[in-house]
């Protein structure tokens, strides 16, 4: 990446430490390090959703399974 800006005009003289600060410190660079979802609580209808996804993943695979669509 240092390369690549280093042919930019006005980044010449950068160094792989400056870069490495900027990505660093800009979360919009990398949105997954700011930006999460997580599940504050486990409701019946979460649980029985996650049950049918896992109960499905335990079938045997048939190709004209009606169960996929």
């Amino acid at each position: 990446m240092t390369e690549t800006l280093r042919k930019r005009e006005g980044f010449e003289n950068i160094n792989s430490e400056s870069v490495r600060l900027i990505l660093k410190t800009k979360n919009e660079i990398k949105p997954w390090t700011k930006r999460m979802w997580c599940i504050n609580e486990i409701d019946e209808e979460y649980h029985e959703r996650m049950y049918d996804v896992l109960d499905l993943y335990e079938k045997e695979y048939e190709h004209s399974s009606s169960d996929l669509f």
